[in-house]
């Protein structure tokens, strides 16, 4: 990362570049000491809450796919070895409750927020909870029509819901 790069966005966007960097440096256990330390304070922007989600599911990705990696590979804990290595992913419920916190801070206006929540749960084999995603950010948004259209090109009109 250039040291002359001028971040755009606030105080999020920092916590968010922040948090990557040292997620890079550091791993996931640095990235989720510096995020458990700014959770309580007041919201640091959208950004910060965006990063520490895609940073906690694209670990838990990496951690299932490791893991059946090890199991096809004969009941070796090759593929887990470097996942646990580098932090066990987060459970379900630690996910949702980081979701819902961001929710609390921003739900009222970041469509994009509630989109991924409904994606996580299509995705983490949960999709009784996409219809409640669907509901609270109905409830939440200021303006919920952004969010049905693109719900709906998402959930109702995807490739895989034509077959």
């Amino acid at each position: 990362m250039p040291a002359c790069l001028i971040l755009q966005g606030g105080l999020g966007a920092v916590a968010a570049a922040l948090l990557a960097a040292l997620h890079g440096s550091g791993g996931i256990e640095a990235a989720r000491s510096l995020y458990r330390a700014l959770l309580p304070l007041p919201p640091p922007g959208g950004d910060f809450f965006r990063a520490l989600l895609q940073l906690e599911v694209q670990h838990a990705a990496t951690a299932a796919a490791g893991g059946k990696a090890g199991s096809k590979a004969g009941g070796r804990a090759g593929g887990t070895a470097a996942v646990a290595a580098a932090g066990a992913p987060l459970s379900l419920r630690q996910l949702q409750d980081l979701f819902e916190a961001a929710a609390d801070a921003y739900g009222a206006s970041d469509v994009q927020l509630w989109l991924t929540y409904a994606e996580w749960h299509a995705t983490a084999g949960r999709p009784e909870d996409v219809a409640a995603v669907y509901w609270k950010a109905r409830k939440s948004l200021a303006a919920p029509e952004a969010f049905e259209t693109a719900y709906q090109l998402r959930f109702k009109l995807a490739p895989t819901a034509l077959a």
